[in-house]
C-alpha cells in the first residue's frame, strides 16, 4: 500500500504492546459495523521533513521529591521540524 509514492505502514502497537493508533468505534450517522482510524503518511529525509535542534540535550538532576518516592530530572532539548 502506498500514497503518492510513499509507503503506508501499520503503526498499531508500541514495543510493549500498547495501542498507538487504535481503531475507533462506530462513528455517528454510520452503520454500527463500520470502523475508522487515522492514517498518517510522512516523507522523511534530506529533501523532505527534517528534524532540527539548537544545541545539545541538557539534563539536570533535581534530586528526590519529598511527597513521593521518586527522583526528578530536568531535560532541556530545543528541537523542531522543518520542510526543506
Amino acid at each position: 500500500m502506498s500514497y503518492n509514492g510513499l509507503p503506508i505502514v501499520q503503526v498499531d502497537e508500541d514495543n510493549v504492546g500498547n495501542q498507538i493508533l487504535p481503531v475507533l468505534g462506530a462513528q455517528p450517522r454510520r452503520r454500527a459495523r463500520q470502523r475508522s482510524t487515522s492514517i498518517y503518511v510522512l516523507s522523511l529525509g534530506d529533501r523532505a521533513l527534517t528534524g532540527i535542534q539548537n544545541g545539545v540535550v541538557e539534563t539536570r538532576d533535581l534530586g528526590s521529591w519529598k511527597p513521593k518516592p521518586v527522583m526528578r530530572t530536568r531535560v532541556e532539548w530545543f528541537f523542531g521540524t522543518c520542510d526543506i
